[in-house]
């Protein structure tokens, strides 16, 4: 997310505190998926965050399969619908966690580690 926006307190801060390393991605990466792409696979990024829309799209960009270090991609922001979860689970191999909270309520207050099987609906998840 833009540095400006809510969430890149917790995109930035978590990895951090936790001991990890951080990749920024250049100004304005975040809408070029191919380098996105990219820029995930060669570092061996592991965790990331994405509203629905931007995983949809990610997901369709070539090469997103070589992002095989992802162990964690976080989704919120809006409802992550299940034709989305099913081709996550097609592409890639991490677990995709699905997120909401309203920027009054610190941003994300409940999850859902969804499961590698289809479902038929998608809980918002229990309180984090």
């Amino acid at each position: 997310a833009s540095s400006s926006f809510d969430i890149s307190v917790w995109e930035v801060w978590a990895p951090l505190v936790s001991g990890a390393r951080l990749v920024l991605a250049k100004q304005g990466g975040q809408r070029d998926t191919e380098y996105l792409v990219e820029t995930v696979a060669k570092h061996g990024v592991t965790h990331v965050h994405f509203g629905p829309a931007p995983l949809g799209t990610f997901l369709e960009t070539a090469g997103v399969e070589a992002c095989e270090a992802l162990r964690y991609v976080f989704c919120g922001g809006e409802a992550l619908g299940v034709g989305l979860h099913r081709r996550f689970v097609k592409k890639l191999g991490a677990t995709l966690v699905h997120q909401y909270g309203p920027t009054e309520a610190c941003i994300d207050c409940v999850a859902w580690e969804t499961p590698r099987e289809a479902v038929e609906s998608m809980p918002l998840g229990h309180p984090i």
